[in-house]
């Protein structure tokens, strides 16, 4: 059965089945971003799009084969929906740069001041190999004055004075950087220093057990271990340590102690005694009738009427004895103690 409208009503229809293509091409055109023309009936235009201007089908895309139909690719779905546009991703952010610092005014500076900035740099600790190195002067060139730089940058701006920082993990202190003069620093070239001041009367007993105890250390090291060095200086009276474990220096400062106490007990030490209740020099016969005839000839003593002293310089064992002997001899007489007695009696004594 054959459904007829009327003239009127069939372009009534027509001209609403075009303004709904109309409708639906350029809400997809707007979804896609492009800029739509449309004629006084509505239709898009035919033809060649405006110069200058994209194709119908959107930047980047192939135009639409069917005029006043939408372009799926340009933003249109399925039945002519417009499709959401996809959300811009983010961008990646930029890599952190690494810590930097920034130099001093250009000029001379010493070590340890622009040590400090690297261990700022680094976050760790700085040390240097020795203690010559902290006289050494650092130039700070003008372009690199008043400007921050990085760890490659501080390495190769000391490097050019002959300093080298090094990494080391210290067993007892943990990470920290070592300033060296020498490009190929190991842990193992760490070496420790001593300065013995030794008396002149027991420089060679010193010398003489320190040279035995360094030559036993040194013999039982591999062939190429770093070892322990004594040098003497008798005319100063020093002896130059250097050892790659502080342990072994402190071997050798007990050495030297033990020397110097061992020698010291036979040297001779000057004393005085001041007598209270006796006079001195009836103190000094008394005293060497208690000593024996060895220990007289050990012993130097001499009374010193003025301030009522003894003055002697023996050995140390021997100058405690005769301290001690003194002590039991300096005792008021009986007539002392009568006369503290009876106050009396010493106000009419003539």
């Amino acid at each position: 059965m054959n459904l007829e409208f009327p003239s009127g009503e069939r372009r009534a229809v027509r001209s609403g089945r075009r303004l709904a293509g109309a409708i639906v091409a350029i809400s997809g055109a707007l979804v896609a971003g492009m800029p739509v023309a449309t004629t006084a009936a509505g239709d898009p235009p035919a033809g060649d799009p405006p110069a200058g201007g994209p194709p119908s089908g959107g930047l980047g895309q192939p135009p639409s084969s069917h005029p006043g139909r939408p372009n799926p690719a340009a933003g249109g779905g399925a039945g002519g929906a417009p499709q959401k546009p996809r959300e811009r991703q983010p961008e990646a952010p930029e890599p952190a740069r690494g810590k930097t610092v920034v130099l001093p005014h250009p000029g001379s500076y010493r070590a340890p001041g622009i040590l400090r900035l690297a261990a700022e740099l680094w976050g760790l600790p700085v040390r240097v190999e020795s203690k010559e190195l902290n006289d050494i002067t650092i130039e700070i060139p003008a372009r690199l004055a008043r400007r921050p730089v990085t760890r490659d940058e501080m390495r190769i701006l000391l490097a050019a004075d002959q300093l080298f920082l090094h990494l080391w993990e210290h067993p007892e202190h943990g990470a920290l950087l070592v300033a060296s003069h020498r490009a190929d620093w190991t842990p193992g070239d760490v070496t420790y220093r001593k300065i013995l001041a030794v008396d002149a009367r027991d420089f060679d007993a010193t010398w003489a057990s320190i040279e035995a105890t360094v030559a036993a250390r040194n013999a039982g090291l591999a062939p190429r271990a770093a070892r322990l060095v004594a040098v003497p200086h008798a005319r100063t009276g020093k002896i130059f340590l250097w050892s790659p474990r502080s342990e072994w220096l402190d071997d050798l400062v007990v050495i030297h102690a033990r020397v110097e106490e061992t020698s010291d007990a036979g040297r001779l030490h000057l004393h005085t005694y001041r007598a209270r209740h006796r006079l001195a020099t009836a103190l000094e016969p008394e005293l060497l009738a208690k000593l024996s005839a060895g220990e007289k000839e050990r012993l130097r003593l001499r009374p010193v009427r003025w301030g009522n002293h003894l003055i002697f310089s023996a050995e140390r064992e021997l100058a405690a004895k005769v301290q001690h002997l003194l002590e039991k001899l300096d005792r008021p007489t009986r007539s002392a103690q009568r006369d503290s007695r009876n106050p009396a009696a010493r106000e009419s004594a003539p």
